[in-house]
């Protein structure tokens, strides 16, 4: 018996209304149609979906139906969501505190929309090492969804489950099918017959040979292939194609969560060399055998398409900014810097020309409005922005409140008696004011955490000496609030209730 699973990928970049509606209508309406429509006709349907935080941004902001819609399908049981970094980055790489925070948010906002926990976990293009595996089987995950194929498995098959390499590691790795899943990707024109049925004859013809070698058949496919393939008639042909394992006892369609009922792990797999779904499509790179290799000395590194002294060091940059940013506690320059960490504006760049065409042509992206260096002088920009707007505010004159008069809209420093000094937040309106709005403050729960740690500068002499980093800050103060403080009256603070995103980006630092 032949046991599959599917799992389609949802993932796009920062775009305006018109370009997210047009992959709407490609990609994201049709593959919706699909599953919906599978659901709903076969009691054994099982699918699975990665899904990245810009595309559920973009879904809630453009389209919310489609939240709707994928609300329905997990409720329903059949649909597993996979987590995953949620900015589609590879902080893994280059910081790894901001990777495990980007892990968190994703889990969190699934736990907000659809109540749920995910078992499984796949990092951004499906990358994968031994460093990876460990740092998820520590974290609670069950299993990892990789991107490996044989021609970086070596003698080992893509069939079968795998442990992840360590001592106290009980994390399942499941390997892409490359070869079966680029058919349907890169090459369907081959694939298609003069009929549908025959199409999916050959297919199944192409599971049974693969069956061989192990019974595990994991198929990812991208969201794209809609597009790509439609007119070839995609969606004629997945339907046929799982009506037929359904129908067939020989075949089992299941969720990658329940994979590990139907086979034990067959060995501790070892990756040392970084692998990703792409392997195939770079095969013209050097590639180390992993197999079991002797523990020695190895530093981990991004696939080979993504290791250009351009990438690195554009990668560097930018990531050297996240301190600056996270310090201004701006929302809107911190999403900015994260949705610019996402590994599509390193494909621009990448040497293999397969990856960018299909990149830029699969997903039909115009190209990024802007590319990572001009993203990188543009954070720079706003940065600078910020600072001389903080440094104007701090030599700017105080303002004082008349408190004999709390209705007079106008504030007069000859009749005041209450000295106050506003601090002024980025991107709030001043209060003119003194209403009930006035009382609200921007702060947060006492039981925060911060996701992210930095370490303060250190300006004394002595090196062991370092500043704290505060984990409980004070919050701020509104101007009712300071009033009543001085005369010794009951505070008017009330708590805000905040996302999770919000308390995500927040970063106190003494």
């Amino acid at each position: 018996m032949s046991i599959i699973s599917l799992t389609f990928q949802l993932h796009c970049p920062i775009l305006d209304a018109a370009n997210f509606q047009q992959n709407n209508q490609a990609c994201y309406q049709p593959l919706f149609a699909l599953l919906e429509r599978n659901v709903q006709k076969y009691a054994d349907f099982r699918a699975a979906l990665v899904i990245s935080g810009p595309w559920l941004d973009q879904a809630e902001k453009y389209d919310p139906e489609l939240i709707t819609r994928l609300k329905k399908l997990i409720a329903s049981h059949k649909i597993e969501l996979i987590a995953s970094p949620y900015y589609h980055s590879l902080a893994f790489f280059y910081d790894p505190a901001e990777f495990e925070a980007e892990v968190w948010l994703c889990q969190e906002r699934f736990r907000e929309l659809f109540d749920i926990e995910c078992p499984t976990f796949a990092h951004t293009d499906f990358i994968y090492n031994d460093q990876i595996g460990q740092w998820v089987s520590a974290n609670g995950f069950q299993n990892i969804l990789i991107g490996a194929s044989m021609l970086t498995l070596g003698q080992y098959s893509t069939n079968h489950l795998y442990d992840v390499a360590g001592k106290s590691a009980n994390t399942k790795i499941l390997c892409r099918h490359t070869e079966l899943s680029d058919h349907i990707m890169f090459d369907f024109a081959s694939l298609r017959q003069a009929k549908t049925s025959d199409s999916v004859q050959y297919f199944n013809k192409l599971i049974n040979k693969s069956s061989l070698w192990g019974n595990i058949i994991n198929l990812v496919l991208d969201a794209e292939i809609f597009r790509q393939h439609r007119s070839a008639g995609i969606i004629q042909f997945l339907d046929a194609l799982i009506l037929a394992w359904l129908q067939n006892p020989h075949y089992q369609l299941v969720n990658p969560a329940n994979i590990s009922q139907f086979d034990d792990a067959q060995i501790a797999l070892s990756i040392k060399n970084t692998v990703s779904w792409w392997d195939e499509l770079t095969s013209a790179y050097p590639h180390r055998q992993p197999g079991l290799v002797r523990s020695r000395d190895f530093v981990f590194q991004p696939p080979q398409y993504l290791q250009s002294l351009q990438q690195h060091t554009l990668q560097q940059q930018l990531y050297q900014l996240k301190p600056q940013i996270f310090r201004t506690e701006d929302e809107d320059l911190i999403n900015d810097f994260c949705t610019k960490t996402s590994i599509d504006y390193l494909y621009d760049s990448s040497d293999n020309y397969l990856v960018r065409s299909w990149i830029s042509e699969a997903r039909n992206h115009r190209p990024l409005s802007q590319n990572l260096t001009q993203a990188i002088s543009d954070l720079n920009q706003r940065l600078l922005n910020w600072q001389a707007e903080q440094r104007a505010n701090a030599i700017a004159p105080q303002v004082i409140k008349n408190t004999n008069h709390p209705e007079d809209s106008k504030i007069s420093p000859e009749s005041a008696n209450i000295p106050v000094k506003i601090i002024k937040n980025p991107k709030r309106p001043q209060p003119t004011r003194t209403t009930a709005q006035d009382k609200n403050t921007w702060e947060h729960p006492d039981d925060f955490q911060v996701a992210v740690n930095f370490t303060k500068k250190n300006t004394t002499k002595n090196p062991t000496q370092a500043s704290p980093i505060s984990k409980n800050p004070t919050p701020k103060t509104s101007i009712q609030d300071a009033i009543s403080e001085i005369n010794n009256e009951p505070s008017t603070k009330k708590p805000q209730t905040r996302s999770s995103r919000q308390i995500r980006w927040k970063l106190v630092i003494e």
